[in-house]
């Protein structure tokens, strides 16, 4: 299974099914994109957690589109994807403490701290449990996450200003509990406004769990 981080929060995952979380492939826009949108392979679910620009776009749109890839979201986000194109067969709104499973991958969306009718997403795919806190706060919930779902992998982001920072981000590490082994840091770097660097993070929580770090574009083999 192949983990790719796209820039900004957009991951890429690759496996029995691929799956992309929250892309902004405008390279016009986003600074730190990795590739435009039509320069990802394919992809079986394109998953959003909340309908900020940075989030939800024309990218998650035309993959989508692409590739009647199942859309995943908050159900206000699947109605703005309906209004941008994506077909109403193809859209699957959910809400926070809600799973659904498509092809033999189980989707779980979360609670999130943070404007834009917000959430994380729980997935369940080939043996792995993965989290992505989308855009948030710490927040004590996570430590329910941790026990409910107890995920191996999560992706959290460290930038501050609009998320957590490195320290709030440490204690989200240790409120998920004993089974995360792994940590991909995610939107920072992206805008002058936002931490440049993933070394105050990795140097809080280096002795909690596996840190990987990766430049845009870059991917983690797990």
């Amino acid at each position: 299974m192949k983990i790719t981080w796209l820039g900004h929060a957009g991951i890429y995952i690759e496996g029995s099914k691929n799956i992309v979380i929250d892309p902004w492939l405008n390279p016009e826009e986003n600074p730190k994109a990795a590739f435009k949108w039509n320069e990802l392979g394919s992809v079986d679910f394109v998953v959003c957690t909340h309908n900020h620009f940075d989030h939800f776009n024309s990218s998650a749109v035309e993959l989508a589109k692409r590739d009647k890839a199942k859309f995943i979201s908050v159900f206000e986000t699947g109605l703005k994807a309906q209004e941008q194109g994506v077909p109403q067969e193809q859209i699957s709104g959910g809400n926070k403490g809600g799973s659904q499973t498509h092809d033999g991958v189980t989707f779980t969306l979360v609670e999130a701290v943070h404007s834009g009718d917000p959430s994380g997403v729980v997935i369940q795919l080939d043996g792995h449990t993965f989290y992505h806190a989308g855009d948030t706060d710490v927040f004590p919930g996570m430590q329910l996450i941790g026990e409910l779902y107890q995920p191996d992998v999560a992706f959290l982001p460290i930038g501050s200003h609009f998320t957590m920072g490195p320290k709030e981000a440490a204690k989200a590490v240790e409120l998920l509990g004993s089974s995360l082994k792994t940590v991909i840091p995610i939107h920072y770097g992206t805008f002058p406004i936002l931490v440049q660097s993933a070394d105050e993070f990795v140097n809080l929580v280096k002795d909690k769990v596996n840190v990987v770090v990766l430049e845009p574009g870059k991917s983690f083999e797990l």
